[in-house]
């Protein structure tokens, strides 16, 4: 399922939780446990809070692979130009650290 198909998928469910909340308990039979009504309403909001974790799951892999890609094609662009002569070997090696996150001064 698509990113951006499951805010949809989330209002129906949101929708379908609130229906089966106004319609009210369904009982079937007092001897038979829980009455339908409740357990649809359970059901819905387990499906709704697991379609949420998915999405939120999803997202958050999507900015995280986003961030990789980022640094990856930086390191590539660095690469480039230090084999092309643009750079000597310590300013390459100063520009790798920063981008890889080391910021400590070299003294």
């Amino acid at each position: 399922m698509q990113t951006k198909k499951l805010p949809i998928v989330l209002g129906g469910l949101v929708f379908l939780y609130v229906l089966l909340g106004a319609l009210g308990p369904i009982s079937l039979s007092p001897a038979l446990g829980p009455s339908l009504g409740e357990l649809a309403r359970f059901s819905a909001l387990v499906l709704f809070v697991l379609v949420g974790v998915v999405w939120l799951s999803l997202t958050v892999s999507k900015v995280r692979r986003r961030g990789r890609d980022t640094a990856g094609s930086a390191e590539r662009i660095l690469r480039e130009r230090y084999a092309r002569g643009e750079l000597d070997c310590a300013q390459f090696g100063q520009i790798l650290n920063d981008l890889r996150g080391d910021l400590s001064l070299n003294l």
